[in-house]
């Protein structure tokens, strides 16, 4: 590599530039082994990117000049803002420099070798000095990487990466043997995560499937023949500064031979690995943990930090027919994403939805209270389309309405239908009217892009909606077992919070006081700290309630399904 602070010649040559570099036990590990195929299942701070990626990605560089690289993401936003920044900076801090070991979003300098195949655009990609070329994929535009071929694939994140749609580019790592097939990079996969939770709908656990691929026998040899290796690399420097040169010169032959050895019984070899983030322990030390503990809690701490699998049972959930069926992953526009370079804050708005109708009228679902939850839709023909949510923490309507509009600029017809919790305009009991404070702050012309827009309140004198009416409406419509209900379209980008929310919901049974068992929405996660509501509470799924469980929808429910008035509390 050019980097003096790299070495690694396999010939043997070495000229004293070397120096000591922090690596957790994993990353010695994978530096050890680096096979042709890498998954790791790490807990967060694991530094699964900036080190475990950013590492091994030098080494596949170097052993495959020219070659073609795929990085996959769960969707093309992340890539740009967070996943490749990050193994930029693991690039920057092992010595490597933009402009002179790699460029990005453009055409490289004269000095630097082509690839293989030219490229047809530089947006978006990575290239080196040495020829190779990044490029990426996303579950979102699984499409940017048609018509090429690849000879590795790199992805962070795989939980939310759909199998199904990594087959149809994985097949894209093809080609080029005689070029590329001396290395034991070639066709390989290096492919992190933190623990999936199988549970979760569109997360996806095909990672852990991997560990059978893993051949521990030639893990073994593997590891046998890089300690000789790193034996002899240590009686070569050894050698070098007593200025020996007979023994120098044997154990530089001896490291070629040996290198050859070691770079053979690497074909097609698999690692496998699942590892804690106790693996970091010594930099992160005990406070770190603790504080994990305390802002996770006891049920996100052992996937997140201990990469313990997730524990909650299907028939838990408050909304068990929620599955993969009721959201899209193809709705961000790529030639909206071409306008952010790597590292760019993303202003995602409205112009990067596919499947918005600009002409028609917004509606949305909000929940009010010290977080405000906002979904928002369309009613296209029989589909219930939701195109995005937000919320805020500010506790104020002006908050949440600044994000709505920021967001809807650009939208054409300026007319929002609003449902919400009948207690939005209880004045006299909350001594506060949210969902008229809402419709203002959202009408108002004091905003920036001084457009006016309507806001219909829809729930006026709404009866409450019961937590076992919000059951057995979500029943249902996501089992799809009544044609006058609308199926469901939910953007799986754009709706994270709201998808993590009813996910997190948990169903609880608890008998009235005619001594009758109820369905209850469990709302103990609402008391969560407040940094750790958006993503883990029920706030989100509640916001979605009132979307659908609106007059028109819940007259339909009434006649095909009649009970006695439910007596269950009018929490929300």
């Amino acid at each position: 590599m050019a980097s003096n602070r790299i070495f690694d010649k396999p010939n043997g040559t070495y000229k004293g530039e070397a120096e000591y570099q922090y690596v957790n036990s994993i990353g010695m590990a994978v530096e050890v082994i680096d096979p042709t195929s890498l998954y790791i299942v790490g807990g967060r701070a694991t530094g699964k990117t900036t080190q475990i990626i950013a590492r091994r990605s030098v080494r596949v560089i170097k052993g495959m000049p020219g070659a073609y690289f795929a990085f996959t993401g769960d969707y093309y936003t992340n890539l740009l803002s967070n996943t490749i920044p990050s193994m930029i900076k693991g690039w920057n801090d092992m010595g490597l420099k933009e402009g002179v070991h790699y460029v990005t979003n453009e055409r490289p300098p004269a000095n630097f070798a082509k690839p293989y195949k030219k490229p047809l655009s530089y947006k978006h990609t990575i290239s080196w000095y040495n020829g190779c070329f990044f490029k990426l994929a996303s579950m979102d535009i699984i499409s940017s990487m048609a018509g090429d071929s690849y000879q590795h694939a790199f992805g962070d994140e795989v939980k939310y990466q759909d199998k199904n749609k990594l087959d149809k580019l994985l097949p894209a790592v093809r080609g080029e043997k005689m070029r590329f097939g001396h290395s034991h990079y070639y066709l390989g996969k290096t492919f992190t995560t933190d623990m999936p939770n199988v549970l979760n709908t569109n997360e996806y656990d095909w990672i852990l499937d991997q560990e059978k691929n893993m051949d521990p026998e030639q893990i073994k040899t593997i590891v046998q023949a890089s300690l000789i290796v790193n034996e002899i690399r240590k009686a070569l420097v050894k050698a070098y500064y007593k200025r020996d040169e007979l023994e120098y010169s044997r154990q530089k032959k001896s490291l070629q031979r040996w290198n050859q050895r070691l770079a053979k019984v690497r074909i097609n070899s698999t690692l496998f690995a699942m590892v804690s983030t106790f693996a970091n322990a010594d930099i992160l030390q005990l406070d770190y943990f603790k504080g994990q503990l305390k802002s996770l809690g006891p049920e996100q701490f052992r996937p997140a930090i201990l990469t313990m699998k997730h524990e909650v049972k299907q028939g838990e959930k408050f909304y068990p027919y929620l599955s993969a069926r009721h959201f899209y992953d193809d709705g961000l526009l790529l030639d909206f994403c071409h306008k952010f370079g790597f590292g760019e804050p993303i202003v995602m708005t409205s112009d990067g939805l596919k499947y918005i109708n600009k002409r028609q009228k917004l509606e949305a679902g909000a929940d009010f209270g010290d977080m405000i939850s906002l979904v928002t839709g369309q009613e296209q023909g029989w589909l219930q389309r939701i195109l995005k949510d937000f919320h805020t923490l500010e506790q104020h309507e002006s908050a949440i309405a600044e994000i709505f509009r920021d967001f809807y600029g650009n939208h054409l017809n300026k007319t929002l239908d609003l449902y919400y919790d009948r207690s939005g305009n209880a004045n006299a009991k909350t001594k506060r009217d949210w969902a008229n404070g809402l419709k203002n702050a959202i009408e108002s012309q004091n905003h920036k892009l001084k457009v006016k827009w309507t806001v219909n309140l829809m729930s006026v004198g709404q009866p409450t909606i019961y937590q076992e009416e919000e059951f057995n409406m979500m029943k249902a419509i996501m089992s799809e077992t009544n044609s006058k209900l609308p199926k469901l379209a939910i953007d799986l980008f754009q709706c994270k919070h709201l998808k993590s929310s009813m996910e997190v919901a948990k169903q609880i049974i608890k008998p009235d006081r005619f001594g009758v068992n109820r369905i209850h929405k469990n709302k103990t996660s609402e008391s969560l700290p407040m940094e750790r509501r958006p993503m883990w509470s029920t706030n989100m799924s509640d916001a979605f309630k009132y979307y659908i469980c609106r007059p028109k929808y819940m007259s339909i429910m009434k006649n095909v399904y009649t009970s006695e008035r439910s007596h269950a509390p009018t929490s929300h």
